[in-house]
């Protein structure tokens, strides 16, 4: 069965996850040394429009479509370092008298502007229930990352 109708039959008591994912089938416990080749969106991605938060020191973009923005907003947005690590979390509104799924994933960049950790950001989902809210909490996997983009399908 999916997810979804794991968590519609068990009346919302159930959200299954799976921890083991990879995208490209390659894992690391550290990052390689070595250049590796970036993953392009499909060619029927069309970059969406951002709106940037800036808070304290670092740099939070949201990368939400307008056809998405119609269905939900971005009601909160912070972040903080944390054990030397950046975190951020958003609390996303659903608007709508209907459950929404929404995909989010995040990109952590240096202080350059390079993306870290570029091969682990994977896209996630989670559902919201109508005219209800959900946090959505990250930690960059890399001491370097001091910005992040968040996008949304």
């Amino acid at each position: 069965k999916s997810r979804e109708e794991v968590y519609q039959e068990s009346n919302q008591k159930q959200f299954p996850a799976i921890y083991n994912q990879t995208i490209n089938g390659k894992f690391y416990f550290t990052l390689p040394t070595q250049a590796t080749t970036t993953k392009t969106e499909p060619s029927n991605y069309q970059v969406p429009t951002h709106q940037t938060v800036k808070i304290s020191s670092s740099s939070v973009k949201l990368f939400i479509p307008d056809e998405l923005k119609k269905k939900i907003t971005v009601t909160n947005v912070s972040s903080r370092l944390s054990n030397g690590f950046q975190e951020s979390i958003i609390d996303i509104q659903n608007h709508q008298n209907q459950k929404q799924t929404v995909q989010y994933r995040y990109k952590w960049f240096d202080e350059s502007g390079f993306e870290v950790a570029e091969n682990m950001s994977t896209w996630q989902s989670i559902f919201i229930e109508p005219n209800d809210s959900k946090r959505v909490k990250e930690r960059a996997s890399v001491p370097t990352a001091t910005s992040c983009k968040i996008y949304f399908k």
